[in-house]
């Protein structure tokens, strides 16, 4: 039973020693690709395993809620309204449970006298300890039905209180209510859509919620979630809520002219498929496409690799000849020889895993920060992982062996010893199709990562309408809540605004590069209907400390606006309120937050968000007590010593409150942290693919001038020189590469244009990038057949001869 497996490990391990510069390349060109399709698909496996720890999660659907006005579509939220939950739960017999959370992206606490900060807090209704699995450390899922409780993360235990054993704790929230701990839940896993520290029951936070009659459908700022019984067609559930909803609320959506739909989305696809408004962690928001186009490249490499080792092999399976010929005289039949090829690849893959598992190890670390996700090699522990693994070793094992096995195979040991080419042109053939198939992914490769090169330099191009260098943001201290720091933010104010530092300083509840979650209905006097809007609270400073460009009226006046009766609105607000120009709207009166306010200003738009977004009507007013964000906008170059004075003036005025910051360049590039991603990407795994097919075009070549080797002698003898004997081969790869190239531009095409289609706006494909991306491959095959083709072309043409 050994001795029959070992008759084919040896002469394998023969081979080895004996051709170790092929097999170094065999085993660097699969290893390379091995590595990079697994730690590929790894993250593809990572990122489709959103959501997926909780037990119900295939039961577990989010709300999402598209407005529409006048037929015309006015928003599409991932928050839902607060009523439509508990309205579900309780008409229909198909749910089981229902919550929603509110994030609160601005919370300060109290442990005693030490106060800290928390932009990861959220208050919940009850269903969301029941729904979702968060695992306890302490405490359970009714940690949050005691009066005045809340439940932590182990982080936030740890970092607040020394450890993690901490019920009975109390925590003062800044509006001066205390709050016990009652739970303490492992972290947030990172494949998770909702992200929190704190949780804080709404019952207890925000009791009057519930008891509103009509803003509760209004209202949307509620991630709203319903679990399913087994079984339930999500679908048909959607249109049987919405003939319920429609009844409900058909006088209400006449006098509004309104109309909205709630439709469910299964929590597993939210990170991938869900590109909502008010998304709950928009920074992490994932893209199925760009998760697909990187699983295609996984693939690519690895069948680069493949036909890499396919060609190479075949290039020595010539050298093997009277070998194998004399195994068949020996009597080695058919399937002899292709065990003998088949287990000589599976060895090689073998040794290739073996190999890549260190190359995984060692580039996890790159891998991690060029995908934004922290991986580590715990994926050895993963079942799928090594499943992946194994069915990868036996598919390359089968595929790279079996084709230099059949054509040995079938050959008789007479046309092996004679060197009679049996089947020398079809070999020949398949194996330029081979090379076919890694010029055109080796083109598309190229010709994408130029594309996304562009994509982003297109996006970054774009005019942000918004100044933001050299902008430090301290997080607000809640002085809103808390009467002992009352006046407190003007005197901080004025006292930093006369640093020589510092240019400006102006406070908002919201800032560029940060989503705008507050909402208003806003519409002119008379009218039952108006728009919604998103909005932010600013004081005077903010218009001309962001550079923002006001091309009609005024900017905020403290005296003048004291009475918080005015607003700015932007030109896309503007027009959508029918102002045929932004001078005609200074004066007109609006109807804003159940208040008649004054149109004095309007400002350009601007790019709250990024530039891959178009931008959105906004709407300013003035509240000088605002203090969510305190932007200050330095000139110094010396930032260390700034910040130290700015921390020091803080701790004058805001005695106990943390001074916690962040730059805003830093916040708006995580904007484009996906793309940036994507982009390096596809430049590495490009440059990877290259390199590989270029081993599998050494093999091809070499196995050219070999078997041509005769000719080149003769040629040599009758006068002809090195460059027309190098220009007489690689005019076969030139047809090559032409094929390839055409082959290469209507796939990539399609792909890249589906893929630029996912943004507002993208650039327009050109062609001369396809032409780039030929020419990169043409040079490269022009190298590698130039090395080959001079070595052999510069041996004594009699040596080659006499071979014969």
């Amino acid at each position: 039973m050994i001795r029959k497996p070992i008759r084919f490990i040896i002469p394998a391990l023969r081979y080895i020693l004996k051709n170790r510069v092929f097999v170094v390349l065999n085993l660097l060109g699969l290893s390379i690709g091995l590595s990079a399709s697994l730690l590929l698909i790894q993250y593809a496996l990572y990122e489709f395993s959103y959501d997926k720890f909780h037990k119900n999660s295939d039961q577990i659907y989010r709300v999402r809620y598209d407005n529409y006005r006048n037929g015309v579509a006015e928003f599409e939220s991932a928050a839902a309204v607060p009523a439509v939950g508990r309205a579900m739960k309780e008409n229909f017999p198909e749910v089981l449970e229902f919550a929603w959370a509110y994030p609160v992206k601005n919370g300060f606490f109290k442990v005693g006298v030490k106060s800290f900060h928390e932009d990861k807090f959220q208050v919940v209704t009850p269903g969301f300890l029941k729904m979702f699995s968060w695992k306890f450390i302490h405490g359970d899922t009714s940690a949050l039905s005691q009066p005045h409780s809340l439940v932590i993360t182990e982080s936030c235990a740890l970092k607040n209180f020394g450890t993690t054993d901490v019920r009975g704790q109390v925590i003062q929230y800044e509006d001066g209510t205390e709050y016990t701990v009652q739970g303490i839940i492992e972290d947030v896993p990172g494949n998770s859509h909702i992200k929190f520290s704190i949780l804080v029951s709404a019952d207890v936070m925000y009791p009057w919620i519930e008891s509103l009659p009509r803003e509760i459908w209004t209202w949307y700022d509620f991630n709203t979630y319903i679990q399913l019984k087994e079984g339930t067609d999500p679908e048909k559930f959607d249109i049987k809520f919405d003939k319920w909803v429609s009844q409900e609320l058909a006088d209400f959506w006449k006098k509004s002219k309104r109309r909205q739909y709630f439709r469910l989305q299964s929590i597993e696809k939210i990170h991938l498929y869900s590109k909502l408004s008010q998304e709950s962690e928009p920074d992490e928001s994932g893209n199925a496409k760009q998760v697909i186009i990187l699983s295609l490249v996984a693939i690519s490499i690895l069948v680069i690799a493949w036909i890499n080792y396919i060609n190479l092999s075949n290039s020595m399976t010539w050298a093997r000849t009277r070998e194998i010929a004399l195994r068949k005289v020996a009597g080695a039949d058919k399937k002899h020889i292709i065990t003998l090829f088949v287990g000589e690849a599976l060895l090689m893959n073998t040794l290739a895993a073996a190999l890549c598992l260190g190359i995984i190890e060692l580039s996890l670390p790159g891998f991690s920060d060029l995908i934004g996700r922290e991986m580590s090699m715990s994926l050895l522990g993963d079942q799928a992982f090594w499943i992946i693994l194994v069915i990868l070793l036996t598919l390359g094992s089968f595929i790279s062996g079996i084709y230099p096995a059949m054509s040995m195979s079938i050959r008789k040991p007479v046309e092996i010893i004679t060197g009679r080419q049996v089947g020398f042109r079809t070999g020949l053939l398949l194996r330029k199709i081979l090379v076919i198939i890694q010029f055109t992914v080796s083109i598309g490769f190229i010709s994408s990562a130029f594309l996304a090169y562009s994509q982003l330099h297109f996006i970054r191009s774009i005019p942000t309408g918004i100044h933001l260098d050299q902008t430090l943001v301290v997080w607000g201290p809640g002085i809103e809540f808390d009467s002992s720091y009352s006046g407190n933010d003007r005197n901080f104010k004025n006292s930093i605004s006369n640093l020589p530092e510092v240019k400006s300083i102006t406070t908002s509840n919201s800032i560029p590069g940060i989503e705008i979650f507050l909402s208003e209905i806003l519409r002119r006097p008379g009218e039952e209907t108006g728009m919604i809007i998103y909005n932010l609270s600013v004081d005077e400073e903010y218009i001309p400390s962001y550079g923002l460009d006001l091309v009609s009226g005024r900017n905020f006046h403290p005296i003048m606006d004291n009475g918080k009766q005015s607003l700015i609105l932007n030109v896309c607000a503007a027009k959508h309120l029918g102002f045929t120009s932004p001078e005609e709207a200074i004066g007109e009166k609006l109807i804003f937050m159940d208040e008649e306010r004054t149109i004095v200003g309007i400002i350009k738009d601007y790019h709250q968000m990024s530039t891959k977004q178009t931008p959105r009507p906004l709407a300013h007013y003035y509240n000088p007590r605002v203090n969510t964000y305190l932007s200050v906008k330095l000139k110094s170059l010396n930032i260390n010593e700034t910040i130290a004075v700015l921390e020091y003036a803080w701790k004058e005025h805001f005695a106990g409150v943390p001074f916690e910051f962040f730059f805003l360049d830093e916040v708006c590039e995580m904007q484009y942290r996906m793309d940036k991603q994507i982009n390096k990407a596809l430049r590495i795994f490009a440059a990877l693919a290259i390199f590989i097919a270029a081993l599998g075009l050494f093999g091809l070549s070499t196995f050219t001038t070999q078997q041509r080797s005769k000719e080149i002698g003769i040629r040599k003898v009758n006068g002809a020189s090195i460059m027309s004997i190098l220009l007489m081969l690689f005019k076969e790869y030139l047809e090559l590469i032409f094929i390839s190239f055409l082959i290469a531009i209507p796939l990539t095409w399609l792909s890249v244009q589906k893929w630029l289609n996912t943004y507002e706006v993208h650039i327009k494909i050109q062609i001369h990038v396809f032409l780039l991306g030929g020419l990169i491959v043409l040079l490269t095959a022009l190298l590698f057949v130039s090395i080959q083709t001079i070595r052999v072309a510069n041996m004594n043409p009699t040596k080659a001869l006499r071979s014969y």
